[in-house]
């Protein structure tokens, strides 16, 4: 889903619509999404309710924006961090344990939006499907690089380690930031650091 308006005449009108979604960014971490209510938006944003439809429908639409708008910052900066020279992939061992801290460390980025964002995907279709889009991105990622760096003799399948993979370190990563937070986000590294190299490397 797309804002009504994605080509501005004035340059006022595109600063008040990424004003709304600024203000989106910010409202819903803070009241979740059957809380939030335009005038909240409004408010936050500096504007009158009557603006926010001028470029949106509902506030779902605005959050649809928001969300996919955070994701690809969040996606650009991952691809910054897993990029030369900050990444290289001479050991694959250290590159591995490397891209497991920066998907881990992704979601804690905004753990509120995070919280509202992951309890959307379970109600809201579109959200859901965003969330799939956001994991499988993440699976060929981890694929790819098992593809580089182990024989297929240890890992057949790698896209299968992948989604094993995947779901260890964003299930971790949830229950350590935005979950029940049952063990330190330190420690859950470790063990995955442990648990995921012994399967990949046979080696701890």
């Amino acid at each position: 889903m797309t804002a009504k308006k994605l080509e501005f005449k004035q340059a006022r009108a595109e600063r008040t619509y990424h004003a709304i979604v600024d203000a989106a960014a910010r409202v819903f971490p803070k009241k979740g999404f059957e809380k939030t209510q335009a005038p909240d938006i409004a408010r936050a944003a500096g504007i009158s309710v009557g603006a926010i439809y001028r470029y949106f429908d509902d506030k779902r639409e605005i959050f649809l924006v928001m969300l996919k708008e955070h994701l690809d910052r969040a996606r650009n900066e991952v691809a910054i961090q897993l990029s030369p020279p900050q990444f290289t992939f001479d050991d694959p061992k250290v590159a591995l344990v490397h891209v497991l801290d920066v998907l881990f460390d992704q979601i804690g980025k905004d753990p509120a939006l995070a919280k509202v964002y992951l309890a959307m995907s379970l109600t809201d279709r579109e959200v859901a499907k965003i969330r799939e889009e956001a994991e499988i991105y993440d699976r060929q990622f981890i694929a790819n690089m098992i593809e580089m760096g182990i024989p297929r003799e240890r890992i057949p399948d790698p896209h299968a380690a992948a989604l094993v993979i995947e779901r260890a370190v964003t299930g971790a990563a949830i229950d350590c930031i935005v979950g029940s937070k049952t063990v330190s986000q330190e420690a859950a590294k470790a063990a995955l650091h442990a648990m995921i190299v012994r399967y990949l490397f046979g080696e701890a």
